[in-house]
């Protein structure tokens, strides 16, 4: 997989200056700033998804398929198109989210009212940095796909926290983080809009844009939804501490977000995985080569496999000492990372299970298995974070994880007869489809 080596050492670094990001935040924000800080971060993730209309994750698939039986102009068509109804549902959903904002009033804490603010005003920003990362992706040009995103991003944010430390000289405040946070990402938008034009082929760039709305709409639709779907089950949580618990819900979401920080750290080897593979997937596919596909993906969970049982290991053994690096009050959370720790590595040693699916065109499959989690997570929120507080949302979050986790295996293993996780390797195989199943829209 050509640009896998560079993925994985940006992954290093981007993990890094994460951990070196949040470790400043926390330390200069206290357990409870940081909350607000965390829960606001945790809305701006529910809404990117919402704007982006899942044309990010739709051009993955029609930039590659399009290249390849080389109509450059529906290739330039789409992402012309994609990025015009992006930037303008980003517009129209961050002022309907302020404005939602504004008329809560008192009922939403100051403090958190303006990070929500300040957020919703860079959302568009955020999308089109998306769209141009996605353009990147589907050239097969990984590596430059991701620095915006992972380094160049968090950098920009952790270089500006710093300075206004410094500058200051004293403790840092929430509504400061929350404008270095959208400047960061005005930083990552700029050279990821210089980098996908310059990777943009002469053919492409050259092209009489042709326009196929009706198609795209119905590819990317689902794929939004998806994306929704698994961000609620995996971001809204934070949102769902500081709503359901009140003041009290501050400390549990910055604890939370510092667990699942760290529980996420297993996540990295699948999103570098994913990354380089989303192209050659979609192309393997639309060719029928089933062989080749399965090569890829076993080589895919060998990796991942190799990445998430060390890492898993130390996080639980030295997950106390690792908490406590964060500040005074973070090490309670103990409990939580254990809980998601288990639930990350289940979805690591099954493979890319559901991404597989929304790459080979069974996207509106995976919008059902999402809706169904996300529904049954956000149930046991409600019923488990009023009494056991953040623990009780560790803990539907490893229920929705290994629910959705095997019901999708089962479906890559009959749908596309591929078997996503290392038993291939020991020739435990699927048989081959009966017949080959198109989108499901």
């Amino acid at each position: 997989m050509k640009g896998g080596a560079g993925v994985f050492g940006l992954r290093v670094g981007a993990l890094l200056l994460g951990i070196a990001a949040d470790w400043v935040l926390t330390n200069s924000l206290g357990i409870e700033r940081y909350g607000v800080f965390a829960i606001g971060i945790s809305w701006l993730s529910v809404l990117i998804p919402i704007g982006a209309l899942g044309m990010n994750t739709a051009l993955l698939k029609v930039v590659p398929a399009e290249s390849g039986a080389g109509r450059t102009e529906l290739v330039c068509g789409a992402i012309a198109w994609t990025s015009r109804r992006m930037l303008l549902a980003s517009v129209i959903l961050g002022a309907l989210f302020a404005g939602g904002v504004l008329l809560a009033g008192e009922r939403i804490d100051p403090s958190l009212r303006g990070v929500l603010l300040v957020l919703a005003g860079f959302l568009p920003v955020q999308v089109l940095s998306v769209h141009r990362q996605s353009v990147l992706q589907a050239f097969k040009h990984p590596v430059l796909a991701l620095l915006p995103e992972q380094v160049l991003r968090v950098g920009a944010f952790l270089a500006l926290v710093g300075g206004l430390y410094l500058w200051r000289g004293e403790q840092l405040g929430v509504l400061d983080a929350a404008w270095a946070y959208g400047l960061g990402m005005t930083v990552g938008l700029a050279f990821a809009a210089f980098w996908s034009r310059g990777q943009t082929p002469s053919a492409v760039r050259a092209a009489v844009p042709r326009i196929e709305a009706s198609a795209w709409w119905l590819l990317a639709l689902p794929l939004c939804w998806n994306t929704v779907m698994r961000l609620l089950n995996s971001r809204a949580d934070p949102a769902m501490l500081g709503w359901l618990l009140g003041e009290d819900g501050l400390t549990s979401a910055a604890g939370y977000s510092i667990a699942n920080r760290l529980a996420s750290l297993l996540l990295f080897g699948t999103v570098a995985v994913n990354a380089v593979a989303a192209p050659w997937i979609a192309e393997l596919h639309a060719k029928g080569a089933r062989a080749e596909l399965q090569r890829l993906v076993t080589l895919s969970a060998q990796g991942l496999t190799a990445y998430a049982l060390p890492l898993a290991a130390v996080l639980v053994g030295f997950g106390p000492w690792l908490l406590a690096l964060f500040g005074e009050g973070f090490e309670d959370s103990y409990g939580t990372l254990c809980l998601l720790v288990f639930g990350r590595l289940v979805t690591c040693l099954a493979g890319t299970v559901g991404f597989l699916l929304a790459m080979t065109g069974h996207q509106a499959r995976v919008a059902k298995l999402m809706t169904g989690c996300a529904a049954l997570k956000i149930t046991l929120n409600l019923i488990l974070i009023p009494s056991y507080g953040e623990l009780g949302a560790a803990a539907a979050t490893v229920v929705m994880l290994c629910l959705f986790t095997a019901l999708a295996w089962r479906d890559v293993r009959r749908i596309l007869g591929v078997e996503p996780t290392i038993l291939a390797g020991f020739g435990w195989l699927p048989k081959a489809p009966a017949t080959t199943e198109g989108d499901e829209r």
